[in-house]
């Protein structure tokens, strides 16, 4: 495949003037950053179909945040790998800063050479602008980063923050020549996650015909939390609306806040919190 010359790779701008598809050939790759949670994570399914829709051979790699990969461990058919890029210090308090090092180098070792395309989706930041230029300086797509956007082949300013992520995903897409393709996201579940999902709500007494609503209290951020009596009262609505049990999920830290919830709810309520995984949810919330 013929490489554009560095100094066009490297130049800046405002339009898609910055990077020739065509020059890419039919089996680019391409790496994806998602500096966000879980959300994020589904977030930018649209915009990985859409890329594996425009180039069905091309090697796809998202980067992420190392707790929010998992949610898409069922197999997500747009990555050809997932590799962790970020974390956050209370994931590894005592050495975080030596096993984030240690773990961007990983990843760096993987992709280093090997990159022809980088999508950033939402804001990354210089850091990330400059690991991703280390690479090869391979061409690079984004929003407005900070000190080193020339290094981005296509600059597309600010973003609205009035739009949702799937929106502001969907206009770097576009911008880039790529036909979206739906803005819906999705999830994949393994047959185990599925089969887990079913026979532990069997063993809370929940068959096909059970109403269950299911509660996910918990956040990584303590200013996107509700009060408990908000959760247990908007539960207790439900129950008496539509009949049936709660379920409250998180992991294992949040179990004292869902054991809290579960206990002010007026009506059957179970904690599957610290028992399900994130795709284990997932499956739960596919039977309910």
């Amino acid at each position: 495949m013929k490489r554009p010359k560095i100094l066009e790779r490297v130049r800046g701008g405002s339009s898609g003037d910055g990077i020739d598809l065509e020059a890419l050939g039919p089996r680019p790759r391409i790496v994806v950053v998602v500096r966000d949670h879980m959300s994020g994570v589904l977030y930018s399914i649209p915009a990985l179909r859409a890329l594996r829709h425009r180039w069905p051979d091309a090697e796809i790699t998202l980067l992420a945040s190392n707790y929010a990969t998992p949610v898409l461990a069922g197999g997500c058919p747009y990555a050809d790998r997932i590799l962790p890029l970020y974390t956050f210090s209370d994931d590894c308090p005592r050495f975080a800063r030596v096993k984030d090092a240690t773990r961007k180098l990983r990843t760096w070792q993987k992709l280093v050479g090997r990159v022809d395309l980088v999508v950033h989706l939402r804001w990354v930041g210089d850091s990330t602008v400059a690991f991703c230029a280390s690479l090869g300086l391979p061409l690079q797509a984004g929003y407005q980063q900070g000190r080193l956007d020339s290094l981005l082949s296509l600059n597309l300013g600010l973003p609205d923050t009035s739009l949702g992520s799937r929106e502001r995903n969907q206009i770097i897409i576009e911008r880039l020549g790529i036909e979206p393709v739906g803005d819906h996201m999705e999830i994949w579940i393994a047959d185990a996650d599925r089969e887990w999902a079913q026979a532990w709500l069997a063993a809370q007494g929940h068959d096909d015909e059970t109403f269950v609503t299911m509660v996910h209290p918990g956040s990584h951020w303590g200013c996107n939390q509700w009060l408990v009596d908000r959760w247990s009262d908007t539960a207790s609505r439900v129950l008496h609306e539509r009949g049936g049990s709660v379920i409250v999920t998180g992991n294992s830290r949040e179990r004292p806040l869902a054991e809290q919830i579960a206990a002010n709810i007026d009506g059957p309520a179970f904690v599957a919190a610290g028992e399900t995984t994130q795709i284990g949810r997932a499956s739960c919330r596919e039977r309910v």
